[in-house]
């Protein structure tokens, strides 16, 4: 009943979403609210205001992701802002491929509803909204400025806003791939690692307290005031609440599983807000909980006893915590990205402890800098160095390619899972060894299976007809389009990315429309490189 009433519930929020919608010219006079991203040539924001197309009734209190060129203020002082513009608005597009990340499903947990493209020149930032100025906005805009003025490395101080204050707006295209092709994304994005970071600082701290309850007081108080500082993300507010929970069942003495701890923190947050269970990151970092839980903890205890030296242990519960969060997280990464990035198992043991080392060292510097510049920028030099080796071990890592990918990695991801919980239940060594070998001769049934089924004739059709894309035998596709459609180089490059996905080495376009020539000439360009293709137009 309560997952039929948060469904419903959810549902009802949902936006409105078309595969190829339309654009409508409007007016936009709103409240700055998040700011997502911002480069030399564009920001993308969240706004909250009135909105009045040219076509419709205006429309008040309406929340939007905007696309903009960047206005001569710094991203950290845009939230709170005014800002007015003149737009071509839309409703999200849902996406035309099985895989991939829809428009609807990312703008539905900030609970924005349409997306709007400002005119050039006419985006403008006008006062400051002052009810927007409260002492934790104050705050943090003092701490960003102490961070810029204490990191003199352009890198390290774009990854001290990022990783201790949760501003990823100055992050780059380039440093975003850097991280995403290692599988080390997560530690750009204030989450459960950075809260565990200064959880454990706070922890230590409030040990020099005898008071229980004090202590209990001082470490709740200090976990939420820097959740609240980072913007208080999804993953933030889910560490928070976890470490809320962890350190209250400490002060009652209580002991409870850490599943069903897990557990009640996730159903907590998705009856607060059911939009959360669309978020690719609160469903991520919500699997990579699970699998630390379910399949790295258990696989470090029963090899600790093994272990004698700190070091080994230390090195063996990295390894396990990475395998179970890897593992846990590959279905839903192979869905929306095509593909799993081997390299995270080896990246993530060498790069965690070196981002721990450097979000500490950062606190530190930004803290001693707001009293004394000096003591400040010394702490901050620490943080460079470690900064720049974490740069360079991911560059290097970055340089190997490992990753898996193709058209049955998600049944075979959610089976390795399957396996490994079956697996771990083992009784004794041959036991293991026996449901190992039983395990592994599912998995390569599953994939014979799975690649037979492959070989068989398929045709998916997209854009309500206009597209048709055929699979014949092994490696052979046929695309078929029937007309011109708008927005040609994004659609070109989904359907390129899906052929290459599903290993296609000859792809043939065939264009049965004059309009229709631009589409198939973008998917071309795109496909010579990976495969034969070759465009038909009888």
């Amino acid at each position: 009943m309560v997952g039929v009433c948060l469904g419903a519930r959810m549902n009802l929020q949902l936006p409105i979403a078309s595969h190829q919608p339309g654009v409508m010219p409007a007016w936009l006079d709103g409240t700055i609210r998040q700011v997502l991203s911002s480069t030399g040539s564009r920001m993308s924001c969240i706004i909250e205001g009135t909105l009045d197309p040219k076509f419709f009734p205006p429309r008040q209190n309406v929340r939007l992701v905007v696309y903009s060129e960047p206005p001569p203020v710094p991203p950290s002082e845009l939230v709170g802002r005014r800002a007015v513009a003149t737009v071509d608005v839309r409703i999200p597009r849902r996406r035309e491929l099985p895989y991939g990340i829809s428009e609807w499903q990312t703008i539905a947990p900030y609970s924005a509803e349409l997306i709007a493209y400002a005119k050039r020149g006419t985006f403008a930032i006008l006062e400051e909204e002052p009810q927007a100025l409260n002492w934790i906005a104050a705050l943090r805009r003092m701490l960003l400025s102490t961070t810029d003025s204490t990191f003199t490395d352009p890198a390290s101080r774009t990854l001290a806003r990022a990783l201790i204050l949760g501003d990823r707006s100055l992050l780059d295209r380039q440093t975003r791939q850097l991280f995403s092709r290692t599988g080390t994304a997560h530690i750009l994005s204030v989450s459960g690692f950075h809260v565990g970071v200064v959880a454990a600082l706070l922890a230590l701290i409030s040990t020099s307290m005898r008071d229980r309850r004090v202590r209990f007081a001082l470490f709740v108080a200090g976990v939420w005031l820097y959740v609240l500082l980072t913007g208080a993300q999804p993953p933030a507010t889910r560490a928070g609440a976890a470490a809320t929970l962890g350190a209250a069942l400490l002060l009652a003495q209580r002991w409870v599983l850490p599943l069903h701890a897990v557990a009640l923190v996730l159903w907590l947050m998705l009856a607060i807000e059911p939009k959360l269970l669309l978020s690719v990151s609160f469903q991520l970092s919500a699997a990579a909980v699970l699998g630390i839980v379910t399949i790295g903890s258990p696989l470090y205890q029963r090899r600790k006893a093994l272990l004698h030296s700190r070091l080994l242990q230390w090195i063996a519960a990295s390894i396990a915590i990475t395998l179970g969060a890897t593992l846990a997280t590959a279905p839903l990464v192979a869905y929306y990205f095509g593909f799993v990035p081997v390299i995270s198992l080896v990246a993530n043991i060498a790069v965690v402890p070196l981002a721990s080392a450097f979000i500490i060292a950062g606190i530190v510097s930004i803290g001693t800098g707001a009293i004394s510049f000096g003591i400040g920028r010394f702490y901050a030099s620490v943080a460079e160095l470690l900064a720049q080796c974490m740069l360079w071990v991911i560059e290097q890592a970055a340089q190997l390619e490992w990753r898996l990918s193709g058209p049955h990695l998600v049944p075979l991801s959610i089976g390795a899972i399957l396996a490994s919980w079956y697996i771990l239940r083992s009784t004794s060594w041959r036991h293991m060894i026996f449901r190992f070998g039983a395990a592994t001769i599912a998995l390569a049934l599953l994939w014979a299976v799975l690649e037979c089924i492959r070989q068989l004739p398929s045709r998916r059709e997209l854009a309500h007809g206009a597209i048709a894309v055929e699979f014949r035998g092994k490696d052979a596709a046929l695309i078929t389009l029937t007309r011109g459609l708008s927005d040609v180089s994004p659609l070109a490059r989904e359907i390129a990315d899906y052929c290459i996905l599903h290993r296609r080495s000859r792809v043939y376009i065939r264009a049965t429309a004059l309009e229709a020539l631009p589409l198939a000439r973008s998917i071309e360009r795109r496909l010579e490189q990976s495969c034969t293709t070759g465009i038909i137009t009888r």
